[in-house]
């Protein structure tokens, strides 16, 4: 297999492969919001601003001039969405074409498809939960920071890393309206060390990074400043400051940064069951109800041996074929709430939100598959090539509706 540019060559029937359930998670069913979220595969004029209102107006009185004189149309707020590319590179050598046998050439494209679309789907999946500019991860503020070996702000972002991945760096998320604070130079990752939140580089050949600091955000390259905003970045674990600026709006600076990046709660309850609790009733008088929970796998298992044998399995019902699962009923201050195993979710992290208020738009679908007239003679080797692609973003109706807490 090889991979470099490619050009229009004859076609052939047999790369015709089609798979029933299609490409985008092969090998993540288990990715919870993904198969709940409804995706819309028409993107257009029509999803490209999301209207927020942030007061309906100024207020009204039991005195008509006064309610007069209060008469105002209220605050909105509008952001900007718009589609980013990603893509993945399939390549099969040119020979297995030539001995025209369909089931070796069947048998090639196929393992390309299932070693590509996982591919894929785990880059989907970073983005999906990705925080403002979808960043591998952040060292901690405290990391002893060398171009050698990192410290990272939890195991869970680890996992975001692969041997021979080439990574860099920047000082900011990339979300601002004009990212420019990308580090020069690049690293590649040798090896990643989970229980210690720790990846290791070697120095990469444009020299490495040499000005990598402490809470620095990591990237694989190109990709700062390029990508779609996932979960955590419309409604972020830390409330947005100034100069935090989310698809062209600096939601600090409205005044009411819940309605604009959902809520937090107060207090921070050592207990699992009663910080959630804790935080929905003080989401409640707010208007605040939520029906699902999306929790990291090992912050699950805690709850879990918390709960004891007083739990409730419920059924989920996913918008992906052939996928099911099943959650936990937990009685909160917002009603019965099923809460979820997420792998991609941040240990540390939990977010309460209903299913409805989360669309996937995109152009075509995610990824679009490539067909008998897409696969192309490389320039530069003796193979053909094709590519999975995507041109999606997320939309969040009412980003205020949504509940993120800590423990």
């Amino acid at each position: 297999m090889t991979t470099g540019p490619a050009t229009a060559s004859n076609k052939s029937a047999l790369l015709q492969i089609r798979f029933q359930k299609g490409l985008n998670w092969r090998g993540v069913a288990q990715a919870k919001f993904w198969n709940m979220v409804s995706k819309d595969m028409s993107f257009g004029e029509r999803h490209k601003e999301r209207t927020v209102a942030v007061s309906p107006g100024n207020g009204g009185s039991p005195d008509f001039l006064t309610a007069l004189a209060n008469r105002g149309p209220g605050t909105e707020v509008t952001f900007t969405l718009q589609v980013k590319s990603d893509y993945v590179i399939l390549s099969v050598e040119e020979k297995l074409f030539k001995t025209k046998n369909s089931l070796m050439i069947k048998s090639a494209i196929t393992d390309q498809l299932e070693r590509k679309g996982k591919e894929h789907g785990m880059m989907i999946s970073r983005r999906v939960w990705g925080e403002n500019g979808s960043a591998l991860g952040r060292l901690t503020a405290t990391s002893t920071v060398t171009t050698a070996t990192v410290t990272l702000r939890s195991k869970h972002q680890v996992k975001n890393f692969y041997k021979g991945m080439i990574v860099e760096a920047a000082s900011d998320d990339g979300s601002g309206q004009t990212p420019a604070a990308k580090r020069v130079g690049t690293l590649t990752v040798d090896s990643i060390d989970p229980p210690n939140a720790q990846v290791t580089f070697t120095v990469h050949a444009d020299d490495g990074i040499g000005a990598i600091a402490a809470s620095d955000y990591l990237f694989q390259k190109n990709e700062y400043g390029q990508c779609w905003s996932g979960i955590l970045g419309w409604c972020p674990t830390t409330a947005p400051t100034t100069g935090d600026y989310f698809l062209g709006i600096d939601r600090s600076a409205y005044g009411d940064t819940q309605r604009l990046a959902g809520f937090r709660g107060s207090v921070a309850r050592a207990d699992k069951s009663s910080n959630v609790a804790n935080t929905l009733a003080e989401a409640s008088p707010f208007g605040i109800m939520v029906d699902t929970i999306f929790v990291a796998p090992t912050d699950y298992a805690k709850w879990m041996d918390e709960m004891g044998n007083n739990r409730q399995q419920a059924e989920v019902t996913s918008k992906t074929v052939g996928v099911s699962f099943k959650g936990v009923v937990v009685h909160t201050p917002s009603g019965d709430t099923t809460v979820l195993s997420e792998p991609m979710c941040p240990e540390g992290v939990w977010v309460g939100t209903n299913m409805d208020n989360w669309k996937v738009l995109s152009i075509g679908e995610i990824p679009t598959m490539p067909g008998p007239s897409e696969w192309m003679k490389e320039a530069t080797a003796d193979a053909r090539q094709a590519r999975l692609a995507s041109y999606a973003c997320l939309d969040c109706e009412d980003p205020g509706a949504n509940v993120v807490g800590t423990w």
